[in-house]
């Protein structure tokens, strides 16, 4: 009876520890459902903490954030989002991120003075709550503009259509609301602070973009991909404007946009206000890539003297439209005078800034890393960098130099360029794939060793007993 009973006991704990193991392990292959998933890379900053903001989009949304600069992944932060509510981690450090939730997110990342409610911001492009940058309804946390005195974000609305657009608090309250013609572009500024949750309707599709000085983005085309051929952009071009006859002020930088072929093509690119053509060209075979800057803006002179170095007093920062015959992708912004300059003009310090970019079908990309690029694979992937062969593991990431690159892999990847090796602020909204596998990265067993001590001790005791109640039975 008591051998009945010890073999009971023993079974029910084996098979409770066999149940155990499990659990302890769940998150590294846990299944959150159709959902979004996202990586990053924070870099260090000169100044303030980063923030990495995610905005709910469906009410009981999960969202769980993990570090994964090195193995194992190790859960940061997570938590419930409904609709417009936001989820936040500050870090100073840099780190590697990645973002897993059950259902569709917005996820943006910055430093500086842009993630506070004043000083400047960065280039980025706020996606629709579909997941793709061009369409009728937006939620999204504003990001731009603004500075101590001015604390207001700014952004642009391109039309793909002809469109009704209103402008919504997180509350439900219109901010404003404007018709807008296809092929035209229409300003948003003065009425929503930086970090502010809103919603965008509009009745066609559009694009929504934030600019700002020494700063850059890759820019989706009107389908909403980010190879197309035709795309809305901007050149920050300098500006002088005369406060009084003896003092004067910049408004800009150089401006720069670049554009990779992925095939034969030629682009032209016109003034989207006036509809000059203002520059052109032909690419012969895919891997080519056209840089163009503006001039260098005068450099800074003591308070009300006139500039000391000559200028265009016609020169301003333009919209642009890029129409292509092939493939192309764009970047647009401000820079300097190559690509290894992007994001940092003539006589700006300390400037930078991030994107996400994208190739034919998240496999095959051409881009210029000015300072370096970060390569992130959701899945075990094998890739080709510029002729040479390599494999990386799930989750995990391998950092490009400077450079121009040709990259070609069996699976989606995605690809975060930065601009700038040290930089004050920085932003821009993440991107994803709606293929990639939602499932936690590998955080490890997380079994205790003093747990498996007690199992063991408990296994050894289990053990002798029966072999003594074996031996009385023989004795018997």
């Amino acid at each position: 009876m008591r051998w009945k009973f010890l073999k009971t006991i023993l079974s029910i704990f084996i098979i409770c520890l066999a149940g155990l193991i499990p659990v302890f392990n769940v998150s590294s292959v846990q299944e959150l459902g159709v959902n979004k998933v996202f990586y990053v890379y924070i870099p260090k900053t000169l100044s303030e903490a980063s923030k990495l903001d995610i905005i709910g989009i469906h009410d009981t949304t999960k969202v769980s954030v993990y570090d994964i600069t090195s193995e194992p992944a190790k859960l940061v932060k997570e938590g419930n989002l409904n609709r417009m509510g936001l989820l936040t981690v500050e870090t100073d450090k840099e780190v590697y991120y990645k973002i897993v939730s059950d259902k569709p997110v917005a996820a943006c990342v910055g430093a500086g003075t842009m993630v506070e409610e004043r000083g400047p911001c960065g280039a980025m492009v706020y996606p629709a709550i579909d997941g793709s940058f061009v369409g009728k309804n937006f939620i999204f946390m504003a990001r731009s503009g603004g500075n101590v005195t001015y604390p207001y974000v700014s952004f642009t609305v391109y039309a793909v259509e002809d469109s009704f657009v209103t402008v919504k608090a997180s509350n439900g309250t219109e901010l404003t609301s404007f018709t807008i013609t296809a092929n035209s572009y229409y300003d948003v500024s003065g009425l929503i602070r930086r970090r502010q949750i809103i919603q965008v309707e509009s009745t066609g599709n559009i694009i929504i973009v934030s600019w700002y000085g020494a700063r850059f983005t890759s820019l989706p085309s009107i389908t909403g991909d980010f190879i197309g051929k035709k795309f809305f952009g901007y050149i920050n071009f300098y500006k002088i404007t005369w406060v009084t006859p003896q003092t004067w002020q910049n408004d800009g930088g150089q401006g720069m946009f670049i554009v990779y072929a992925y095939e034969p093509s030629t682009v032209k690119v016109y003034d989207l206000l006036s509809r000059q053509l203002l520059y052109n060209k032909t690419f012969t075979k895919a891997g080519e890539y056209w840089y163009v800057h503006g001039p260098k803006p005068p450099a800074p002179t003591i308070a009300g003297n006139p500039p000391s170095e000559p200028y265009d007093p016609n020169l301003a920062p333009k919209h642009l439209l890029f129409l292509s015959d092939g493939d192309i992708s764009v970047w647009s912004g401000d820079g300097g005078d190559s690509p290894s300059k992007i994001a940092q003009p003539a006589h700006f310090s300390g400037t930078g800034d991030i994107t996400f970019v994208s190739g034919k079908n998240g496999k095959d990309f051409w881009f210029y890393a000015p300072q370096k690029a970060i390569i992130f694979a959701p899945t075990d992937i094998s890739i080709n960098i510029n002729g040479s062969t390599r494999t990386l593991k799930k989750d995990r990431y391998l950092t490009l130099t400077s450079g121009y690159y040709h990259i070609i892999s069996d699976n989606p990847i995605i690809v975060q360029v930065q601009a700038g090796s040290g930089t004050n602020e920085y932003g821009t909204y993440l991107i994803s794939y709606a293929d990639i596998p939602v499932t936690a990265p590998e955080t490890g067993i997380g079994f205790p060793l003093w747990m498996i001590g007690i199992v063991i001790a408990v296994i050894i005791a289990a053990v002798l007993l029966i072999s003594k109640q074996r031996r009385k039975v023989y004795k018997a």
